[in-house]
């Protein structure tokens, strides 16, 4: 193989890797729950009101990794510093 541009063998083949897409991310986390104190001290009295506090923290929602990965191979002239396919 001969560089096209000088006709040097002296060649490298490089390796790139290519990234197409990306990453999204629809998680919530879920915080106090104002219905469930209610409920719960109109139950349990005041200690009931903690019971807003069951569930919180959790997460909601998906998280989806839509990148694609493609190797391409090029060459690179090391006299010249030209590089081609």
């Amino acid at each position: 193989m001969n560089c096209p541009k000088c006709g040097s063998t002296n060649i490298q083949a490089v390796n790139q890797q290519i990234v197409k897409g990306k990453v999204t991310d629809t998680r919530k986390t879920k915080g106090f729950g104002w219905c469930k104190a209610c409920i719960g001290t109109c139950l349990t009295g005041g200690i009931g009101f903690f019971c807003g506090l069951c569930g919180m923290g959790k997460t909601k929602g998906k998280f989806k990794d839509n990148r694609k990965v493609s190797n391409e191979i090029t060459y690179c002239c090391l006299d010249c510093g030209h590089q081609f396919k």
